[in-house]
């Protein structure tokens, strides 16, 4: 922009480099100028000058000239070498004031005028370019630089072009003999560059024979023939194949056909004629050895139907759900057999989603969008009339599995948690089941939550419930490619599964006092499957109608003392028994006692044997197992209680359970072993035994181990023995 004026005006709107002569300004005038970057999107924000800058000579100025020469601060070379059919590009720096002219010549030829050559020049270098190099372009090149400040200076560029050598001279054949000769020559001229490291000899001569003749295909007037090239084409190309034949009665060999591919079809040959063949390979030095092939009878040849199943290892075929089935078969048979399809022994027709495909040689089935009732044996039919064959390509779908096989079990079932089973779904989806997910909702609400999602067995605790709740459950399977449709559950509540136990023994009193008493009573004949946790006690006078609670704690054991009553009434007591599920019902009312003052008899000292209950007897050990039967044997307690023992109460209980049931048995069990029946195969048992004697019956004892009910496995017979002479 000219200072005065203060107008911009673009001076070149295609400028590359990062620097720019700006010519044909007036001396002496005053310019501002700017420079803005464009690229695709379009024109960047300028950068400009803040002070203008006057157009004027600076030589003038400072009176400073400096004479052409090459600008040695900026690297360079004069050295070039390149393969041929490659562009070189010559760059020489330049300096000096005013800018240097330069003329490039080679020879005494000015290049400037040759439109092969591209030359650039700018007051700081020169470049040269050289276009798809050959080996004419090796030699010199001379740049002339001068600028009227001392002499003219000349720099010599060279150039290498590496090409392969030319054409050796003088070819010549020696010393012939048989098998043998011996060749000279001279080197090339040219050597392309770079030193000729050796020679390669060539020689011409006949082909090798053909190999692997064989016959593919007959019929009753021709025979088809296959080969495969020979090893060497004797230094030219093979340009024919030369079939000769001959049969059984006349051994001159004629001619059969000639052809230029490995495999060909002689035709016009007698029905059942016995014919031998033979193979020629020719090229321009003439034909090979020949291979022969024979005797082969000329009729029609039968080929059984057959079909690869290379492409389908173990004849199977695995496809995910929503893909294509495709099958696809390669086939051989003569005469051409009639193709048809089975799914599962049944015709498969085609149809919107089944499609059938055969060409010359293959046969194809496709079936979109595969759903698991398309997996199955898929069964291709081969028919030539003279052979039917069965091809089998067993196919999988792979998807999610099926939905767990139900119904959900409750295992067990507690007022915080609840252990729930299931089994496995009868299909895997053709991929191994990794893990189940199991999700838990209120009855009362309508979503589910999440329990846990990586569970690996058949079965689960869930925990965290709200006691008294209504859930339920459902049950997803997974494996690789999917997860299945939920096997849900029925409704249940979380809460204790036992039931209150059955009321204690009716209480007896003793120790009466004028203010108190003591009662005693036995414990429930039934836990509810839950041990007893303590009593109840509860006292009423004759004249009352209301029962009053006697005890402020529960009371562990099953005696207790009732004081602060009164003097002269009649009262009576009734007990209550409590495990985790609740209070039993209440016992049967004592008979009534009056509080009265505690008479001290005169004392008599009597020798008295008193009776008590006995001890408990040895843990029951089993002696003998089968699959519905287990046999117990026990030890007598260690003291009767100073009564003879009347007889035993044996008591079993399951693993899982937590209820104990009483063994029945015809007679009372009086000796020390009993056999307990009726048991289930495979489940385990626990057992306990009491003994009982006139004072009533005694402790249990320890619990025996778990017994599982099982057939005895026979022991194996002796040896039998082998007699050895020696």
């Amino acid at each position: 922009m000219n200072a005065e004026d203060k107008e911009w005006v673009t001076i070149n709107p295609q400028v590359k480099a990062c620097e720019y002569v700006v010519s044909h300004l007036k001396p002496g005038t005053y310019y501002f100028f700017r420079v803005s970057a464009i690229n695709c999107k379009g024109k960047g924000e300028d950068i400009k000058m803040y002070q203008p800058v006057q157009a004027k000579d600076i030589l003038g100025l400072y009176a400073y000239n400096s004479e052409a020469d090459l600008d040695l601060d900026v690297s360079m070379t004069t050295q070039y070498t390149a393969r041929a059919g490659r562009d070189v590009e010559v760059f020489i720096p330049l300096k000096g004031r005013p800018a240097p002219n330069v003329t490039w010549r080679r020879g005494d030829r000015n290049m400037a005028g040759d439109n092969r050559y591209t030359i650039t020049s700018t007051e700081r270098a020169t470049t040269i370019l050289i276009p798809k190099v050959t080996r004419d372009d090796c030699g010199k090149y001379m740049l002339e630089i001068e600028n009227g400040v001392g002499e003219p200076k000349i720099i010599t560029v060279s150039l290498k072009v590496l090409d392969s050598p030319s054409t050796c001279q003088k070819l010549m054949i020696k010393n012939v003999t048989r098998g043998k000769l011996t060749l000279s020559w001279e080197a090339p001229l040219i050597d392309g560059g770079s030193p000729v490291t050796n020679y390669i000899v060539e020689k011409k001569e006949t082909p090798g024979a053909v190999k692997d003749l064989v016959m593919v295909d007959s019929t009753k007037n021709s025979v088809t023939l296959q080969w495969t090239r020979p090893d060497h084409d004797g230094g030219s190309h093979i340009s024919d194949y030369i079939i000769e034949k001959r049969t059984k009665e006349d051994p001159t060999w004629t001619y059969g056909a000639t052809c230029k591919r490995c495999s060909c079809e002689v035709t016009g040959l007698q029905e059942n004629a016995v014919m031998d063949f033979r193979v020629f390979a020719k090229n321009e030095k003439g034909n090979s050895d020949f291979s022969q092939i024979g005797p082969i009878t000329v009729v029609d040849f039968i080929i059984p139907p057959e079909a690869s199943l290379t492409d389908y290892p173990n004849g199977e075929l695995a496809v995910r759900i929503g893909q294509n089935i495709h099958i696809e078969l390669p086939f051989k048979g003569k005469p051409r057999p009639v193709i048809s399809w089975l799914k599962d022994n049944l015709p498969l027709k085609e149809s919107e989603k089944v499609r059938f495909r055969t060409t010359d040689n293959k046969t194809a089935v496709t079936v979109r969008g595969a759903k698991k009732e398309h997996a199955g044996q898929y069964t291709l039919v081969l028919d030539n009339r003279a052979v039917k064959n069965y091809f089998d390509i067993n196919v999988i779908t792979l998807g999610s599995p099926s939905v767990p096989v139900g119904p959900i079990r409750f295992d067990e079932i507690k007022a915080q948690s609840i252990i729930i089973s299931w089994d496995e779904p009868k299909e895997d989806g053709g991929g191994e089941i990794t893990c189940y997910s199991v999700e838990k909702r209120e009855t009362s609400q309508a979503n589910w939550k999440m329990v846990c999602s990586s569970v690996v067995r058949t079965t689960f605790k869930i925990p965290n419930l709200v006691k008294g709740t209504q859930y339920q459950f459902r049950v997803r399977a997974e494996n690789k490619y999917g997860v299945s449709e939920p096997l849900t559950s029925s409704d249940i509540v979380a809460q204790h599964q036992y039931k209150p136990p059955g009321p204690p023994g009716k209480p007896v009193a003793y120790n009466v006092t004028s203010d108190g008493m003591t009662i005693k009573w036995e414990a429930p004949g039934f836990d509810g499957g839950s041990p007893i946790l303590g009593y109840h006690v509860e006292k009423k006078d004759r004249n009352s109608l209301l029962w009053q609670k006697v005890n402020s704690t529960i009371i562990s054991n099953r005696e207790y003392r009732i004081i602060g009553l009164m003097e002269g009434l009649e009262y009576s007591f009734r007990v209550y028994a409590e495990n985790n599920a609740g209070l039993s019902t209440v016992s049967e009312q004592s008979k009534h006692h009056t509080s009265l003052p505690q008479i001290i008899p005169s004392v008599t000292c009597l020798r008295l044997c008193l009776a008590a209950v006995p001890d408990a007897p040895g843990t029951p050990d089993a002696t003998h197992v089968t699959g519905d039967s287990i046999t117990l044997g026990w030890t007598r307690p260690r003291t009767d209680g100073g009564n003879e023992i009347k007889h035993y109460i044996l008591e079993r209980r399951e693993k899982k359970s937590l209820r104990w049931v009483k063994v029945s048995s015809k007679r009372p069990i009086t000796e020390l072993r009993h056999r307990v029946t009726n048991l289930t195969e495979g489940n385990e048992y626990e057992f306990r035994v009491m003994a009982e004697n006139g004072a009533g019956v005694g402790p249990a004892s320890s619990t025996s181990r778990l017994f599982k009910c099982r057939e005895p496995t026979s022991a194996p017979s002796a040896p039998t023995v082998i007699k050895v002479g020696l």
